[in-house]
């Protein structure tokens, strides 16, 4: 498993950081960060930060962790 992507998204889903370790464009990683938000509101009830495995798309995972920073 190797990490392509590093997203930090703000609570209203603005892209704070996004650090791609390919040499593919930022535009594909940007899209799976901003689909993901939908999957994270839907979890945001669970008890816990890490929320896991959130989607797959194509050869690529996304996991989710939510901090509790303002």
């Amino acid at each position: 498993m190797k990490i392509h992507c590093i997203s930090i998204l703000s609570r209203h889903g603005t892209p704070i950081y996004l650090r791609n370790y390919t040499c593919e464009d930022d535009v594909k990683y940007h899209y799976l960060a901003h689909t993901s938000l939908d999957i994270i509101d839907t979890r945001l009830s669970q008890p816990t930060s890490y929320l896991g495995h959130l989607q797959t798309v194509g050869d690529l995972s996304v996991y989710g962790y939510i901090t509790n920073t303002n």
